[in-house]
């Protein structure tokens, strides 16, 4: 076992879980290459794939409304249109290879939804 950190105050004493995993700790303690350009679409693919599948679920009515969302309640770059307008100009198929790739290396929280395959295989926007 690893040594934990633990944080105290005068009320409560917080501790935080070890690492006991060697496998877990490997994947940590190894820094995988990345462009300034793959950790924004790290970023950003996961959230886009997200609003695919309340899309999908019909949790909301249009593309048009995640948009609204993002520039008021997450203070996404107007000038961008949206998450989801932003993300037609980057293309489903770029988005839904660069998930797929992802998580076939890192695990199912990049798996693209079932919404982004289909519109990326037949070449559609997602708005």
């Amino acid at each position: 076992h690893f040594v934990c950190q633990c944080l105290k105050n005068k009320k409560t004493l917080y501790i935080f879980r070890c690492f006991s995993d060697l496998f877990l700790l490997g994947l940590i303690q190894q820094p995988i290459s990345v462009t300034d350009e793959e950790i924004t679409e790290m970023v950003l693919f996961p959230m886009i794939n997200e609003a695919c599948r309340v899309l999908d679920e019909g949790v909301v009515a249009r593309a048009s409304d995640l948009d609204v969302a993002t520039v008021l309640g997450m203070s996404f770059p107007s000038y961008c249109g949206g998450i989801m307008f932003w993300a037609d100009t980057v293309g489903s198929k770029h988005i839904y290879l660069s998930l797929k790739k992802w998580s076939e290396r890192y695990g199912s929280y990049f798996k693209p939804s079932r919404y982004l395959e289909e519109r990326a295989m037949k070449g559609m926007p997602l708005e």
